[in-house]
């Protein structure tokens, strides 16, 4: 029988165990904490007297909207990022998620304001704003301590508005998502200011593009995409000083082309918007492109295949050669403007997802297997049913190819 002592020794115990967690350290503490939604970060500083406060200097603050109206969403974040924060601990991250009602413009401004002067490291946010230019504090513009920088406004792009004076000395990511600038050297300006940059990834509007100059000694990866709400200008021109250069993505409405690439890359991926019409009694969309598009976009993709001539494998994704964009007309463009010496010594992998068996998949992977010596496999991947006969006679066609690979590289996934 459990004697008195027994008894006290195993409540002492009991509650020795339930304090355990109360132990440990307020930077364990603020880690776990930091990993739950705020609200039960408050929540949970009812449980113990260690806990009442700690909620208000968490390092890491995460914020992702589920769908509570706008005003007690607004009170809570306000509560926690200013009332109620202890100013004497910095903020690490701070990441804001909210995808409901617009946000006023000055209450966005006062949460960046926050941030920033707690030495935020990794800002995010994406929300809706109210119509309007967009212009944040002049303290963000010149943080010493952020790193991360990734900011998005939905579908409205709003016209984004930069101070006389930018300096991010510890900027290493950048990510401007639907955005809009006044004029195209806003955006070299602002990338100028950043001489720590390695990534930058920029979805534009409401610009009329002429030059575009990108001036980043350290960047290693760039994505830029021109929406339908940019122009480019006849000659326009992406000029690049970015020496460390690894990977580039260029996404163009309208394929439009840069007329300067750099010089060497590891990775390079091209995208354009393209118009669709609906084919009655054909079950998918058939690509509708000027002669004069065609060309130009053969020319993005020569430039990009030389800026590349290092790289190791190739994907080919979407169907930017179904029938209607015939290559029939511009095949000697692939031969003339893409140098034999440079372009495929190194490539070994090939990916073409989607494809439909069309003359022009042909063409371009005949290109390929004619001048990739050191060729070791081509993945041909299609999703699409009833596709099976297609894939067949192409694999076929390409079996009957001279190439300048010895090895039998190809591989049919669906």
């Amino acid at each position: 029988m459990a004697t008195s002592t027994d008894s006290k020794n195993f409540i002492n115990g009991g509650e020795e165990d339930q304090d355990r967690l109360s132990n440990l350290s307020n930077d364990i503490l603020h880690d776990i904490f930091s990993r739950l939604n705020p609200k039960y970060s408050v929540q949970a500083s009812i449980l113990g007297r260690r806990w009442r406060h700690l909620w208000r200097s968490l390092p890491n603050l995460n914020f992702k909207s589920d769908n509570p109206p706008q005003k007690s969403f607004l009170g809570f974040l306000n509560q926690v990022l200013i009332q109620s924060r202890d100013t004497s601990v910095d903020i690490q991250s701070f990441h804001l998620c909210y995808k409901d009602e617009a946000i006023p413009r000055d209450v966005f401004s006062t949460w960046v304001f926050a941030a920033v002067v707690r030495n935020v490291e990794r800002l995010a946010i994406e929300l809706p704003l109210e119509k309007g230019p967009v212009q944040l504090p002049w303290c963000l513009f010149n943080s010493k301590s952020l790193v991360n920088f990734d900011l998005g406004f939905g579908h409205e792009y709003p016209q984004f508005v930069l101070p006389s004076l930018i300096d991010f000395p510890k900027l290493k990511s950048l990510r401007l998502r639907n955005v809009a600038f006044v004029e195209d050297v806003a955006i070299t300006r602002l990338v100028s200011s950043c001489p720590s940059l390695e990534k930058l990834v920029m979805v534009v509007g409401g610009v009329s593009f002429g030059e575009l100059l990108i001036v980043a000694p350290k960047l290693e990866k760039l994505r830029l995409t021109l929406t339908r709400y940019s122009k480019a200008v006849e000659g326009f021109a992406i000029k690049l000083r970015t020496p460390n250069l690894k990977n580039f993505c260029w996404d163009g409405y309208r394929a439009e082309v840069p007329q300067q690439m750099p010089d060497r890359i590891g990775v390079a991926t091209i995208g354009m918007h393209l118009e669709f019409h609906k084919k009655i009694g054909v079950p998918f969309k058939a690509i509708k492109m000027s002669e004069y598009r065609r060309k130009k976009f053969v020319r993005l993709a020569t430039k990009l295949a030389e800026a590349a001539r290092d790289a190791q494998s190739l994907l080919l994704c979407g169907r930017i050669v179904e029938e209607q964009f015939s290559l029939a007309n511009t095949e000697e463009c692939w031969e003339l403007q893409m140098s034999k010496e440079c372009l495929l010594r190194h490539l070994k992998f090939v990916t073409v997802e989607g494809v439909v068996g069309c003359v022009n998949e042909f063409k371009l992977l005949e290109f390929l297997l004619k001048y990739a010596v050191a060729l070791d496999k081509v993945t041909i991947n299609e999703k699409l049913p009833n596709k099976e006969r297609e894939l067949i006679n192409l694999r076929k066609k390409l079996m009957e190819i001279p190439r300048a690979s010895p090895k039998d590289v190809f591989r049919l996934e669906q």
